[in-house]
Parts: structure tokens; sequence; C-alpha cells
């Protein structure tokens, strides 16, 4: 299951579920220490894991997806 964080409160962090959009909250210790807004992440075999890959494509995604609203 991938996750986005959305955001980080206190020892809490907030993620939003990619497939159906439910928001659950973790213990921030459950996670790599360079966590941040934006991350995604993967829950797999108990263990909640940072995908880099895939932060990266979705940064590019969206900034696609607006240079295409600005050249309209």
């Amino acid at each position: 299951m991938k996750y986005c964080v959305d955001r980080i409160e206190d020892n809490l962090v907030v993620l939003e579920n990619l497939e159906n959009e439910s928001i659950i909250e973790i213990d921030k210790e459950k996670l790599q220490d360079d966590i941040h807004e934006g991350s995604i992440v993967v829950y797999k075999d108990n263990e909640y894991y940072i995908d880099n890959e895939e932060e990266q494509k979705r940064k590019e995604s969206i900034k696609n997806r607006f240079s295409n609203l600005i050249k309209k």
C-alpha cells in the first residue's frame, strides 16, 4: 500500500492513502529520519519504507501538469 505524507505534527505523521484517499496517523518513530511532507511511503511486510523514486516521479508529473496549465 502506498501513502503520501500529508503533514507531520510533533511525533505523528499523517499519511494519505494514494488508492482511496483515506487518512491514517502513525508514530514518527516507525519511519526513517529523513521523512518529510510529500514523501511517498510504502507499507510492506509490517514495515514502512520511503520510496524516493516514486516521489520523484510524482514531482515530475505535477511539474508537467502545472507547465501545461501555464501554456494554455
